[in-house]
Order: C-alpha cells, then structure tokens, then sequence
C-alpha cells in the first residue's frame, strides 16, 4: 500500500501542483492586466498633468513677456522723459550764455551807433559852418549862388 498510496500522492502533488500553477497564471494574468490598466491609467493621468504643467507655464511665460515689455516701455518712456528734460535744460544754459554774450556785444553796438550819431551831427554842424562861409565869400565877391537842385521826376 505503499506504493499505491505514494503514487496517489504523486499523483494530487501533481494535479496540486498544476492547479497551483494555473491559478498562478490566472493571477499572474489578472495581475498583469490590472497592473497594465493601473500604468496606463497613471500615465495618462501624468501626460495630462503635464500638459497642464506645459500650459501653466507657457501661460506664465506670456504674462511675464507681457509684463517685462510693459515695464520696458515705462522705462522707455521714462529715460526719454529724462533724456527731454536735459536737452532742454542745455538749451537754456546755452541761451543763457548767448544773451550774456549779446548783452556785452548789444552794448558794444549802442556805442558804435551813439559814435556814429555824435560823428553824423559833427560833420553836419562842419559842413553847415563851411557853407555859411561860403556863402559870405560869395556874397562879398558878388557871386550869385548856385540855384537849388531840382529834384527828378
């Protein structure tokens, strides 16, 4: 009985063990496939964050473009502002420095012109003194005076 009985256990060890490895590989299968649809799944859901991430981001990157040309053109706006100020701060120093200079010369000018007036009405009292002579030597040698100049029409 032996032998009868270590066959039947051979032979439950055996149906035991292939019942055993099918289970194994049902599981291993059931197993493999929910693992697969878990990986999927989790991949999906990780493409899906990313692409959320990727917007974000280049939604961020926008406003900050956005925002760096809106502080760019302030600070444009502001150094032309600056950069006006100082070119007519320039010219007024400039302006200044031409009216001082033309004060001097405006009375350096006044002179010459006062000269020239205090000349015209020496040479005009000159000139009158030597007709009045002229007119005595004539009128002493009994010279008619020349008739006045007519004027042209």
């Amino acid at each position: 009985m032996d032998a009868d009985l270590k066959q039947y256990l051979a032979a439950l060890e055996g149906r035991l063990n292939e019942h055993v490895t099918t289970k194994i590989q049902g599981l291993g299968n059931s197993l493999e496939t929910r693992l697969e649809t878990r990986l999927v799944g989790m991949e999906n859901g990780l493409e899906t964050r990313l692409a959320g991430m990727e917007n974000s981001l280049e939604r961020r990157l926008v406003e900050f473009e956005n925002g760096l040309g809106r502080r760019l053109v302030e600070l444009d706006n502001g150094l032309e502002a600056r950069l006006v100020e100082k070119m007519r701060d320039m010219q007024t120093e400039l302006l200044r420095g031409f009216a001082a200079f033309s004060d001097g010369q405006t009375i350096r000018l006044r002179k010459v012109e006062v000269d020239q007036s205090n000349l015209d009405a020496a040479l005009s009292s000159r000139l009158n003194i030597v007709e009045g002579r002229l007119r005595q030597i004539e009128l002493r040698q009994g010279i008619e005076p020349p008739p006045p100049p007519q004027a042209h029409p």
